[in-house]
């Protein structure tokens, strides 16, 4: 055996030893990864972000802005436990170490002013590695980072699935140096209010043995956004929309906004709204601030009483208007009052014949009538029927009355502020036949111990038709057949003897009741109607102390 394989085998290392070699340099090389992030920190001296240009318009400003990322790193398959903040680099795609690698970063967008319209945006991040040497163009896609992560905490096993939807997709070819990814309209949504929590930036196949390395912000070329957006500048403006001169005691007060646009870019946008109110347009209580409401419900204790508004607006940008023109309205909170509602009947006695007047009213001490609503029932069945007339009109005639039915007759008032008053006392009418008569109620009556009294009628006609006669008809009940008793005179009254006019009367209770019908100059004559007077004759007085009542039939 030569010296030289002897020295060889003297210094050989058992199987067994050369394994756990092995093991402890693995062990040690994921202890140097894993504490390689604890290694290296971020440079604290340099600034979050940096002014390109600014641009001041009438009503805009344009700025250019270059903002570095303040949390950058990346997570790996292979090692799903370790965090990669710290590093040098961030990693996107597979390799033979990591595996899977997906790079995070974030930017603080604070300077940029919300409401800002982007007119640019571009992501730049300079890489510094790639794998295979001789690679092709490798497409990166971009995503939203859909909840918070930690820097020198987040992990393979800890970030997952934690994305959102996809940003956009960029070809990365090899060679060292900056690359440039247009996110547009990624600023624009962060900007607009979407939780900005960061991208991420995944290889398009993570299969392959693919990747791109990118410096981090632990280095001098750290990643950077470029961003150029326009900043409204020009305050919106804000109406109260006119309120009618009277108002209830509970009212909508509606208001909206317009904002201008600045650059020639769009307006940001109506943010909310300030709304105030006070009693004199001089010392003014806050009412709705911060709304995004473009009306209230205004509520008041005080009646007649004059509030006026004023609102002013707040755009998207933080721009706020001047206070609006102020408008104002007289609050009434009382209802009408005294509604009332008459009819010319004829002889003031409750009757009238067809298409007769009726006349109403009612009064408002503040805001004033606006509309009368007269309602009228049959009494047939029918129900409350109405018509609205306004405040000028206080009188109509009644159209279409059916002879023979009694109607009945009611108003209520509505003010210029809305408030509806309670329905009048109701009044009654019967309409009549031209000519018509009819009994009045007899004196004594209802129940007379005498057989004789007096029996009174009273006559209506509407010229030129006049009553030349009347024919005055009794009946004892329970006969429904009319007796002619007093006919063809001009009179209106006359003696009733019961033991005379009724024939084979002597002294038992009896009910007698009583018609009139008159005859016209021009021939007409009143027709049949109802019993219109009755009265009990009693000569015996068996009716006191009797439990048993005999009914009465009147015509009213």
């Amino acid at each position: 055996m030569s010296p030289l394989k002897k020295k060889n085998k003297q210094f050989s290392i058992p199987k067994s030893s050369k394994y756990m070699i092995l093991m402890l340099v693995f062990l040690m090389s994921i202890f140097v990864v894993g504490a390689s992030a604890q290694d290296e920190t971020p440079t604290t001296d340099l600034p979050d972000y940096e002014i390109v240009s600014v641009e001041v318009g009438p009503n805009s400003t344009t700025t250019t802005i270059n903002i570095f990322a303040n949390k950058d790193t990346f997570v790996s398959s292979s090692l799903p436990n370790n965090n990669f903040g710290g590093f040098s680099d961030t990693r996107t795609g597979r390799d033979g170490t990591y595996g899977a690698i997906r790079t995070l970063m974030q930017f603080d967008l604070s300077p940029i002013s919300a409401g800002s319209h982007i007119n640019t945006a571009t992501l730049n991040i300079y890489q510094s590695g790639y794998t295979p040497s001789n690679d092709s163009a490798y497409t990166i896609q971009s995503r939203f980072l859909a909840s918070d992560w930690s820097e020198y905490g987040v992990t393979w096993n800890s970030h997952q699935p934690q994305w959102g939807d996809v940003m956009g997709n960029t070809d990365v070819s090899i060679g060292v140096g900056w690359r440039v990814f247009s996110v547009d309209n990624m600023i624009q949504e962060w900007v607009n209010g979407r939780p900005n929590y960061g991208l991420l930036l995944q290889g398009s196949n993570e299969n392959e043995l693919r990747s791109r390395n990118f410096a981090s912000r632990e280095t001098v070329n750290r990643p950077f956004i470029t961003v150029n957006f326009t900043t409204d500048t020009c305050a919106p403006s804000a109406t109260v929309t006119d309120l009618p001169a009277y108002s209830p005691g509970e009212f909508r007060v509606y208001w909206s906004g317009s904002d201008c646009g600045s650059g020639g870019q769009p307006p940001s946008g109506i943010k909310n709204y300030d709304a105030q109110s006070s009693t004199d347009g001089v010392n003014w209580s806050d009412w709705k601030m911060n709304t995004t409401d473009t009306s209230g419900a205004f509520n008041i204790t005080n009646h007649n009483q004059v509030y006026y508004f004023r609102v002013r607006a707040r755009d998207n940008a933080n721009n706020t208007g001047p206070w609006s023109a102020v408008k104002s309205t007289l609050v009434d909170k009382e209802a009408p009052i005294n509604p009332t509602i008459s009819a010319t009947t004829i002889s003031n006695s409750g009757y009238a014949f067809p298409d007769f007047n009726v006349q109403w009213s009612a009064s408002d001490a503040v805001s004033g009538i606006q509309q009368y609503e007269v309602q009228a029932n049959d009494n047939q069945g029918s129900g409350w029927i109405g018509a609205t007339f306004p405040a000028s009109t206080t009188s109509e005639n009644f159209p279409d009355g059916t002879v023979g039915y009694t109607y009945s007759l009611q108003v209520r008032a509505k003010d210029n502020a809305g408030n509806v008053s309670a329905w009048s006392p109701i009044i009654n009418v019967t309409i009549v036949n031209n000519p018509s008569s009819t009994v009045l109620p007899i004196a004594g009556a209802p129940i007379t111990t005498n057989t004789s009294f007096t029996v009174t009628w009273l006559g209506f006609s509407s010229p030129p038709t006049t009553i030349n006669n009347y024919t005055i008809y009794y009946r004892v009940q329970p006969s429904t057949t009319w007796v002619p008793w007093q006919v063809g005179v001009t009179d209106n009254d006359e003696l009733f003897d019961a033991t005379t006019v009724i024939p084979g009367y002597t002294d038992e209770t009896i009910v007698v009741e009583f018609q009139s019908r008159a005859t016209a100059n021009n021939s007409p004559v009143e027709p049949e109607g109802p019993s219109e007077a009755s009265i009990v004759v009693d000569p015996n007085d068996n009716m006191n102390g009797n439990t048993i009542f005999l009914p009465l039939v009147v015509k009213n």
